[in-house]
């Protein structure tokens, strides 16, 4: 016949080994427990499970949005101050070609997270707004809206095309064909890349 010393030993060793056999249990679940359970997706996004890491919640956002939460507008990573060095690679005035200028352009927001605007394009206080459109799919690619600029057409200046990425360094490369009349009155063609850097 056990003692009543033996018996509460015995009791206590198995509730002990029942805590932390619990306990172990709880830590080491696998991942496949994982569960979209507290997690907020803002913005309109949705939380899932990712079948190439199987069973590991995401936030699947919708366009314009980005981050883990979907809480980031895809434009914020571009708006800013910015100076810009403009490079001529080539232009139907040869003496044009090769020349570099710099100067200060403003990237602003827009009403949707998509787009975003130039201001002081070609370094002219009268070029604003020109608009940006986000590559959906890729957000770091941009496409700049030749439409956009139609009232810039009278004031004989004309984007006939162009576009851009931002690297993971904030730098911005875009290139662009424009045309527009020049000092003596003539139209004139490039082709233009510029390299845009956060202001300080």
């Amino acid at each position: 016949m056990m003692s009543k010393k033996s018996s509460i030993i015995i009791t206590a060793i198995i509730t002990l080994f029942s805590f932390f056999t619990i306990a172990w249990l709880s830590c080491s679940k696998p991942a496949d427990r994982l569960s979209c359970d507290g997690i907020v997706c803002e913005n309109g996004g949705y939380c899932y499970q990712d079948v190439a890491k199987p069973h590991i919640p995401h936030c699947a956002c919708p366009s314009g949005y980005e981050g883990p939460y979907c809480a980031t507008a895809s434009a914020a990573k571009y708006i800013g101050r910015w100076d810009i060095k403009q490079h001529i690679e080539w232009s139907d005035s040869v003496n044009y070609i090769g020349k570099d200028s710099s100067y200060l352009v403003d990237l602003v927001n827009t009403s949707t997270p998509t787009t975003f605007f130039i201001n002081n394009f070609f370094n002219d206080v009268y070029y604003n707004s020109i608009i940006c459109n986000i590559d959906s799919a890729h957000t770091s690619n941009f496409i700049i809206d030749t439409l956009s600029n139609f009232n810039m057409f009278y004031d004989r200046f004309k984007i006939m095309s162009g576009y851009g990425t931002i690297d993971n360094t904030s730098t911005i490369v875009a290139h662009m064909n424009i045309k527009f009349r020049n000092k003596t009155y003539n139209w004139q063609q490039d082709s233009i890349t510029f390299t845009l850097h956060p202001h300080n």
